[in-house]
């Protein structure tokens, strides 16, 4: 049989307080539960029981010093015993409770509390105490990260087709911290870079690998003179020059991405325009390249750009020919 050998040291309240003692974490944050093992136990001799299920009882917290900070109130901390793990006397193995902590409070809090607990010598059985010392942190405060975002290209579409960019976004306060607000940031753009490609690659689309784009070709500037009315002088005078630079507005179509390599297309391709300028309204167009072709011009010598080189007047405008998307059949390019 095994048993517990613990030493009388000191009466409390009455109650005797043993030598025994436990050994456990010596900080622990408030609402956890904390192990403690007991340190000492042996075998002796006899018939005894040893330890059994009621060898420990409960902490009475009424016997609960606060060591730090001075003058704080007992009643702040709490300590309970949840759960008894094992006793020494029935398998040879160190008596194991848990115990759950409390501290209310914004500081943390240094307590000796006193575990009520049963123990034999021989065939006797003894009741009494064992302190144990801990310091209850407070919960720390919780930051949130803000929202994060990152664009990624799919990368899995089979030959002849290009994976579209998609963004990806990781929403406030998805990824918390007890540090501080950019350690819970990183902790956001840590997902982005683990998961960020694996979920593009699941939301975008494969795209016919055809890129398009506008181009302004055999483009020539015009210089006229520019008149306007000077309305201190209540006259028209000529005052400064106006440039106007003409070009051919054509749409092409390219294999690669860098659009150095034009496509002769197999069938037609109708593409959308977005056409707009500075000072004007968008007007949305759409255009077939024709099969066989890697070319359709859309405008011949048309104004591109204007440049006012006087205070009277608009001083630039500039018209924009844009591809725009057009599902899946082609990828749209900036112009050139």
């Amino acid at each position: 049989m095994k048993k517990i050998i613990l030493f009388f040291i000191t009466i409390l309240s009455g109650n005797i307080i043993f030598a025994q003692s436990f050994s456990g974490p010596s900080s622990a944050l408030t609402g956890s539960t904390i192990t403690l093992t007991a340190v000492g136990e042996t075998a002796q001799g006899f018939n005894t029981t040893g330890y059994n299920f009621n060898a420990i009882t409960q902490i009475d917290n009424s016997q609960t010093v606060v060591t730090s900070p001075s003058g704080v109130n007992p009643n702040l901390v709490n300590f309970s015993v949840t759960q008894v793990v094992n006793v020494y006397g029935s398998s040879n193995q160190p008596t194991t409770i848990k115990v759950s902590v409390s501290n209310p409070t914004n500081f943390a809090i240094t307590a000796r509390f006193y575990i009520q607990c049963t123990y034999y010598t021989g065939v006797t059985s003894h009741s009494g105490y064992i302190s144990y010392t801990i310091t209850v942190n407070p919960t720390p405060p919780t930051y949130g990260n803000s929202p994060q975002s990152a664009t990624f290209t799919k990368n899995n579409c089979g030959p002849g087709y290009v994976g579209t960019q998609v963004t990806i976004t990781v929403p406030a306060n998805q990824f918390t911290s007890n540090i501080s607000y950019p350690d819970a940031n990183q902790k956001a753009i840590n997902y982005l870079n683990a998961q960020g490609q694996s979920s593009a690659n699941a939301q975008g689309t494969c795209l016919t690998a055809i890129f398009v784009r506008t181009e302004f070709l055999n483009s020539y500037t015009v210089t006229t003179d520019h008149k306007t009315w000077n309305e201190q002088a209540n006259q028209y005078i000529t005052d400064g020059t106006t440039d106007v630079t003409f070009a051919d507005i054509t749409l092409k179509t390219y294999s690669d991405a860098a659009c150095t390599i034009p496509l002769s297309l197999t069938n037609p391709l109708t593409v959308n325009i977005s056409q707009s300028s500075t000072y004007g309204p968008t007007t949305q167009l759409s255009y077939t390249v024709p099969a066989g072709s890697s070319s359709l011009e859309l405008k011949s010598a048309f104004p591109v750009l204007v440049v006012d080189n006087t205070n009277y007047d608009y001083d630039e405008n500039i018209f924009r020919w844009d591809v725009i998307a057009n599902g899946t059949d082609y990828v749209a390019k900036p112009t050139n």
